[in-house]
C-alpha cells in the first residue's frame, strides 16, 4: 500500500509541474502585435526625414491643369515642385506611379491642400495625416492606399510657390501577398513530396512483395 501511495504522489506532482510549465509559456507570449507596425512607421519617418534633409533631389514644374501634369515619381528622392499660377493662388498637377498596391506615405515640407485621384478620377482617401516627431523639415505627412499604376496629385490652391515632397512605400500589402505566395509554394512542394514518396514507397514494396512470393512459389 505504501508503495502505491508513493507512486500516486509522484505521478500527481509530475502532472502539476507540467501544468505549471504550460501556463508559464502562455504568459510569455507576445500580446502586442501592434509593435511591428509602430517600428515600420518609425522606419518610414526616418527615411522621409533623411531624404527631405539630404536628398538626393530632382526638380519639376507642376502643370497648370491635369492635361499638363508632369511625372513626379522618384524613389527615395526629394522632389522639389515649382507651383504654377492657378485659380485661387498657386498649385498645379503632378503624377506618381505606384509600383504595387498598398500604403504610401507622402512627406511634405509645407501643409498645403493635396488631392490624390486614381486613373478614373476617383478621389483616394487620406487614411492618416499629421506631423512627424523625428524632424522639423517634414511639416506634415499623409498616408494613402494607392492602386497599382499612375495616380494624379493636385496641389493647392495655396500662397506657397514651391513644395518639396518625398514618397515612401509602406509595402504592407505587398508583404502580405508575398507571404501568402511563399506559403502556397511551400504547401505545393510539401504535397508533391508526400505524394512522390508515397507512390514510390507503395510501388517499391508492392514489386518486392510480388517478386518474393513468385520466387517462393517457384522454389
Amino acid at each position: 500500500m505504501q508503495l502505491n501511495k508513493n507512486l500516486f504522489l509522484m505521478l500527481l506532482m509530475s502532472m502539476m509541474t507540467a501544468l505549471a510549465i504550460g501556463c508559464g509559456d502562455d504568459s510569455t507570449e507576445d500580446t502586442n502585435p501592434g509593435t511591428d507596425n509602430e517600428e515600420d512607421s518609425e522606419e518610414l519617418e526616418i527615411e522621409g526625414c533623411e531624404h527631405m534633409k539630404e536628398g538626393p533631389n530632382v526638380g519639376v514644374d507642376a502643370g497648370a491643369d491635369q492635361a499638363a501634369a508632369v511625372d513626379a515619381t522618384a524613389e527615395h528622392t526629394r522632389v522639389d515642385i515649382t507651383l504654377a499660377a492657378i485659380e485661387g493662388g498657386n498649385g498645379g498637377f503632378v503624377t506618381y506611379e505606384a509600383e504595387g498596391e498598398g500604403d504610401y506615405v507622402f512627406f511634405l515640407d509645407k501643409d498645403v491642400p493635396l488631392t490624390i485621384t486614381d486613373a478614373q478620377g476617383t478621389a483616394l482617401e487620406i487614411e492618416e495625416s499629421g506631423p512627424v516627431d523625428l524632424c522639423t523639415e517634414v511639416v506634415i505627412h499623409h498616408v494613402v492606399e494607392l492602386p497599382l499604376g499612375v495616380v494624379n496629385i493636385q496641389i493647392g490652391p495655396t500662397t506657397e510657390t514651391t513644395l518639396s515632397m518625398v514618397v515612401e512605400a509602406g509595402g504592407e500589402h505587398d508583404h502580405e501577398e508575398g507571404e501568402d505566395h511563399d506559403h502556397e509554394d511551400e504547401d505545393h512542394d510539401h504535397e508533391e513530396g508526400e505524394d512522390h514518396d508515397h507512390e514510390e514507397g507503395e510501388d517499391h514494396d508492392h514489386e518486392e512483395g510480388e517478386d518474393h512470393d513468385g520466387e517462393e512459389e517457384g522454389g
